[in-house]
């Protein structure tokens, strides 16, 4: 690492150290008996919120070199605590609520990217605090992820999925998602989730749907745990999709383990910094598709950021059209579900750009310009 890299890595650090304070005191004022409309601690908070989207912005002009995700989702946290700001400043508590808590799904997305060692030692006392606790559990995990408390999400994830009231598969998907994603890309622990999955299956109505998923993650994680990842990442996450791609899986959701395994190899290998351009290409490309099967409607669109990257950055490649055509599909998923919608112009524009750099194999005349999303 050059002087220059650990300078800038070490202001990101602290730039990224004084949003978390700010962060963390605003989710304190939110759990306390003073709300955002009351008028206690309104200069501290309107501290709080400007110097958010002040550091949030500096974030997102130069906190994360050579990061395509960092990138993206430090401007998501631009422009939400600038969202957030505005709201206070009109008078609109709710609003700022639900704003805040949007954020945490930007935290998580960021902090179960790559592997951690440790848990975050400076968030301990807060996701301690009796506040903390006193939350409904859903969102009490939210924000042990987002502060990076793994240990304690897990603890608080598992105490969800053993209970009775979350046993609707429709509510508890999106709880064994988040505690999968913790468990194999942030901790590297096919073992754990077993036992927590046996007794889901054991629970499960016999011959549903949902149970055949539930048996399938169990055989992945039983496989990935037995057959552990050694070598090139990028060749490994290619024969993790190739295999899934290739089985007949009972469900969509059936492969979820092995895309979430796939995508945690391939955000490795993107941090290695490797120096092959088509290489990195097709890393982002099959990390888009992983991200579109692991989160299918999820609104942060960053399976669209990758399949763009892989596009723009090698668009006479094999993967370029697939990458197009998967792109197309989720975004017209964004935009189209509901009646009368359509694309803004600037998204068709887009996607006229990549095309035509596609059927002319050569760069894209726009730089990387990421599609928004709905």
């Amino acid at each position: 690492m050059t002087s220059s890299d650990w300078t800038e890595r070490e202001a990101t650090r602290e730039t990224m150290q004084v949003i978390f304070e700010n962060l963390r005191f605003l989710f304190q004022v939110d759990m306390s008996d003073a709300d955002f409309g009351s008028s206690e601690n309104q200069a501290e908070v309107l501290e709080a919120l400007r110097e958010l989207d002040e550091q949030s912005a500096i974030l997102a002009s130069h906190g994360f070199y050579e990061d395509s995700a960092g990138v993206f989702l430090a401007s998501v946290l631009e422009r939400y605590s600038l969202l957030l700001l505005r709201s206070y400043e009109r008078g609109e508590p709710q609003r700022v609520q639900q704003l805040l808590y949007g954020i945490t799904d930007v935290c998580i997305a960021c902090h179960t990217r790559l592997p951690s060692s440790r848990d975050s030692p400076v968030a301990k006392q807060f996701v301690d605090s009796q506040a903390a606790w006193s939350l409904p559990l859903n969102k009490r995990a939210r924000i042990q992820v987002a502060m990076r408390r793994f240990d304690d999400a897990l603890s608080t994830l598992e105490t969800i999925i053993e209970s009775p009231k979350f046993a609707d598969p429709v509510v508890l998907e999106d709880v064994l998602r988040t505690y999968l994603i913790v468990n194999i890309r942030v901790k590297g622990d096919m073992e754990r989730p077993i036992p927590v999955l046996e007794s889901v299956e054991e629970r499960s109505v016999p011959q549903s749907a949902w149970r055949g998923d539930v048996e399938t993650w169990l055989v992945s994680l039983q496989h990935f745990r037995d057959m552990p990842f050694i070598g090139d990442p990028l060749q490994s996450a290619r024969d993790v999709i190739d295999a899934s791609t290739s089985v007949d899986f009972p469900s969509r959701r059936s492969a979820l383990v092995d895309n979430i395994a796939a995508s945690s190899l391939l955000h490795r290998y993107l941090a290695s910094k490797p120096s092959s351009a088509m290489e990195v290409s097709e890393a982002h490309y099959l990390l888009g598709l992983a991200e579109y099967r692991i989160y299918r409607d999820d609104w942060l669109p960053q399976a669209e950021l990758y399949l763009e990257v892989a596009i723009v950055l090698a668009p006479g490649a094999p993967w370029a059209m697939p990458a197009y055509s998967l792109l197309v599909e989720k975004i017209q998923r964004t935009y189209l579900q509901s009646p009368g919608g359509r694309l803004p112009p600037e998204v068709e524009d887009r996607l006229r750009e990549l095309k035509q750099a596609i059927d002319g194999s050569k760069p894209s005349s726009a730089s990387l310009r990421i599609i928004p999303s709905g």
